[in-house]
């Protein structure tokens, strides 16, 4: 879904094509410059490219009356100056990138907007070297010590106001999208605990429900000898998944075999406004409150997550007194994990409601739902397509996998996966060839400045790593970092383990670390197995490629395998 075709479909409006919103603003599509921005990117780089359209723009100017047009045309000179000045003003003129993002953030939305922002990132810095100029005031970084400098635990960076176009203007910024250091420390101090894989240990049976679900599901399909979207199926169940441990119950992906109230929809059109916004952030207040006014009322879009949260604890303050009691004294007052999140999040409320409200739980449900199932699918979607891509690297972690131990239910337990070296060797080299984020990081540069890589970055510059940059970089990786090669984790010198663990980005850097990133290593550490002990995968179309887009989330689409039943696992 594009945004200038559905711009409105993200805050729970219907459609609105570019060409209505011109006639909804009363423009004539012929003659509107806002109209060019609405068509995207690519317009506006034929406008500056094209001969005739810019003497179409001189003649609309001539035809302005005399004042009005004087101080158009005297704007317009003023922005280019300051952009001149912007672009050689700085002590970091000297460094390499695009021409273009040198005066303009136009370049870095074009590259956002294609949505393979990923690999031009990557690409950019093998021209380039190791610090390339994307927009006028920022910087993209791939140096491991320059990288331990920007995501320092003492004397943080702020985090780049981008990260508030993915929240409500409206809203309290969450663990995500708070900029503020004391705020996001004071806020996962809260719940760090709940999250941490000791804990998760408690509530794993939600995650061997949900996982029984699956296999039965894939068993039906190799029966029909039926091809299938492994990506989807795996979105299905890593939302179930995150529902179960978040609500005590599957929210019904994988039973019904559809996305539950466009829930998993709206969060890839969430991902992609945050993304392209996000670059002009500053314009995002602004831009959802015409959406917000173009939106019919309802639960649709964005909307419907939030209620769904709020439908279940609603349903939790339904319960008796004694039900709401017991859960706190069974969650310790909402200390540890017992049930599920909402409930021990809700626990800790009732335990101390100074100190942490319903609408702090509230934030925390949503975070979950909107994070947890997207970047576990994605993992989940990749290990498997590069399992299939590598049969030797399958055979090698199907002989590990045949001899282990199994829980009482006869579900692969966390415990026994912890120790199964090849297994997190392969979770290893997955995150890091495909992680889910795929858009920098980005950090703003403090009062006073810093000295990265020997040259001085002033205050308020923007600088940031991307994942993929990071685990391409063959200083730290290896000659053969493009390749899916799990034994480099293991067959590493203390010291070369060290550095690849250090700039290891796929869950982020320093003390805004993701917290989901137990979740997520559960979840691999216990289907991956169940998958290829139970079957074999085979391309569906072999001569045909999965699509992946970036929208911040690096999705995949279009992953078809067939699926023959082994008879050695436990489905």
């Amino acid at each position: 879904m594009s945004v200038n075709s559905n711009i409105t479909s993200l805050w729970g409006g219907p459609s609105y094509p570019t060409s209505k919103l011109a006639d909804i603003f009363q423009f004539p599509k012929t003659v509107n410059p806002a109209y060019t921005i609405l068509q995207g990117p690519q317009k506006l780089s034929a406008l500056m490219r094209s001969p005739q359209d810019l003497s179409s723009t001189l003649e609309l100017l001539r035809k302005i009356p005399g004042p009005v047009s004087f101080y158009i045309i005297l704007l317009l000179i003023s922005l280019f100056l300051h952009a001149v000045y912007k672009a050689y003003a700085t002590p970091l003129r000297h460094i390499p990138g695009p021409w273009i993002a040198k005066f303009t953030r136009l370049w870095l939305l074009r590259a956002i907007y294609s949505r393979e922002y990923q690999r031009i990132n990557v690409e950019l810095h093998r021209k380039y070297g190791p610090v390339v100029r994307i927009s006028p005031n920022e910087y993209s970084i791939d140096d491991p010590d320059a990288a331990n400098i920007i995501y320092r635990s003492r004397d943080q960076l702020l985090k780049a106001p981008r990260y508030s176009s993915w929240g409500l203007p409206t809203a309290e910024p969450n663990i995500f999208t708070s900029l503020s250091i004391e705020h996001n420390a004071a806020r996962r101090r809260q719940i760090a605990p709940l999250y941490q894989l000791s804990a998760l240990t408690n509530i794993e049976y939600q995650v061997d429900f949900t996982s029984t679900t699956l296999l039965s599901k894939l068993s039906a399909f190799a029966s029909q000898d039926q091809p299938i979207d492994l990506s989807q199926w795996l979105q299905y169940y890593a939302f179930d998944t995150v529902g179960a441990l978040t609500f005590g119950k599957p929210v019904g992906f994988l039973d019904r075999g559809k996305d539950i109230a466009d829930i998993i929809s709206t969060i890839h059109t969430y991902s992609r406004y945050g993304g392209v916004m996000g670059v002009f952030n500053e314009m995002h207040p602004y831009v959802f409150r015409v959406l917000q006014f173009l939106a019919p009322k309802g639960e649709i879009g964005i909307a419907a997550v939030y209620a769904f949260a709020a439908k279940h604890i609603a349903e939790w303050n339904c319960r008796s007194e004694n039900e709401k009691t017991l859960s706190v004294e069974q969650s310790e007052g909402g200390e540890v994990l017992k049930t599920d999140y909402l409930t021990s999040l809700l626990a800790k409320h009732r335990r101390t409601p100074d100190n942490f409200s319903v609408d702090d739980a509230y934030y925390h449900i949503i975070s979950n739902i909107v994070a947890g199932g997207e970047t576990t699918g994605i993992a989940l979607t990749a290990a498997m397509y590069l399992l299939v891509k590598s049969p030797r690297v399958l055979e090698r972690l199907r002989g590990e996998l045949e001899g282990m131990k199994r829980g009482e239910n006869g579900r692969v337990g966390v415990m026994e996966a912890q120790i199964c070296g090849y297994l997190n060797a392969v979770i290893k080299e997955v995150l890091r060839l495909f992680p889910p984020a795929g858009l920098n990081l980005p950090r703003v540069v403090p009062k006073g400045g810093l000295v990265l890589m020997g040259s001085w970055f002033p205050e308020g510059t923007i600088v940031g790593v991307n994942p993929w940059v990071a685990h391409a970089n063959t200083s730290v990786f290896g000659p053969d970092a493009d390749e899916f090669r799990p034994e480099r984790w293991l067959e590493a010198d203390q010291a070369c383990a060290n550095r690849m663990e250090q700039y290891f980005f796929t869950f982020g850097r320093g003390p805004r670390t993701c917290l989901g990133k137990s979740v997520t290593l559960m979840e691999m550490m216990k289907i991956i197995p169940e998958l290829v002990l139970n079957f074999d995968f085979s391309f569906a179309y072999p001569l045909k490629e999965w699509s992946v887009r970036n929208d911040w989330f690096v999705k995949q689409e279009d992953f078809m395998v067939r699926l023959r039943e082994r008879g050695t696992g436990r489905a």
